[in-house]
């Protein structure tokens, strides 16, 4: 079903309108301009060729609206209570603005938000019984009597990433971990660790781009092992790593990998068990759109 199908359902089944003025307007009119101009060999016109920003536009443009497309997709698979918590949530992504690059501490929100429901959806498509939760915790998994608490967050700029992290820690300790079955996950998004929005990845194949994000990755979490896991209790054996971005390999492309770590850092968990409960996710980790 087309992107614009959905936004048609949305609005008629859902009674949620997307406003004229959020970016998933101007992202599809872009985007509809670009394939014209493609269709009949149609140059830029000069105030695209004037707008430094156009590029990134179009970039931005194809790879949010792919994001929405998956979001959209999801919605028919949640419970009642679920779709009014899930339409709210929504509504706060449509509000955010189209360049990442001029995100600011008060409108990061909606970015913020659709970690949360992309994350929420690979569970839910992985036939997982999970729950989105309209305050603490962002979703409740539950696997054979075993409950994950899982806090989402998404770093701002680099430095925020510890930050954010005791943040989620904090909260799951007040509010869910209270329960004696009942474990921890915090989900972090990283995009922004490593470029506010200004570039997009550039490989000549998909392997190429993998083993470039794994790389990334690897030496993130490397160079903030130590202050990173060393904050997590016994009680929340797992972080998850998100990087979501803009990329080309010969056509535009949508990257989302996920890591799974483990937090113990040579302590006792319950990791194991938390890895084998995660493992239909891991087989989703790397996904290329």
């Amino acid at each position: 079903m087309s992107l614009t199908k959905k936004i048609a359902i949305l609005e008629a089944e859902f009674n949620c309108k997307i406003p004229e003025n959020s970016w998933v307007s101007e992202a599809i009119k872009i985007t509809e301009d670009l394939i014209i101009r493609i269709d009949i060999d149609k140059k830029l016109d000069k105030s695209q060729l004037q707008d430094k920003s156009y590029t990134d536009k179009c970039y931005s443009s194809l790879s949010q609206l792919q994001e929405l497309n998956f979001v959209l997709a999801g919605i028919r698979l949640i419970g009642k209570q679920g779709t009014r918590i899930f339409l709210k949530k929504l509504k706060i992504i449509f509000n955010a603005p189209l360049l990442m690059s001029n995100e600011t501490s008060n409108s990061n929100e909606g970015r913020n938000i659709l970690f949360e429901l992309k994350l929420f959806l690979r569970l839910k498509n992985a036939n997982y019984n999970v729950r989105l939760c309209a305050d603490h915790p962002d979703i409740l998994l539950i696997i054979d009597g075993r409950e994950y608490a899982i806090e989402c967050k998404r770093i701002y700029k680099p430095e925020t990433l510890i930050s954010n992290a005791k943040v989620a820690i904090e909260q799951l300790q007040r509010y869910s971990l209270s329960q004696e079955n009942r474990f921890g996950i915090v989900a972090i998004s990283i995009t922004r660790f490593f470029h506010s929005g200004d570039k997009y990845l550039a490989a000549k194949s998909e392997e190429a781009a993998r083993v470039r994000i794994n790389y990334e990755m690897t030496t993130l979490l490397e160079h903030n092992k130590q202050a990173l896991l060393d904050l997590f209790p016994i009680k929340i054996p797992v972080l998850i790593l998100e990087f979501s971005d803009r990329g080309e390999i010969q056509k535009p492309y949508s990257f989302n990998f996920l890591d799974i770590i483990e937090t113990a850092n040579g302590r006792w968990s319950n990791f194991d068990q938390a890895k084998k409960d995660l493992y239909k996710l891991g087989q989703r980790e790397n996904e290329l759109v």
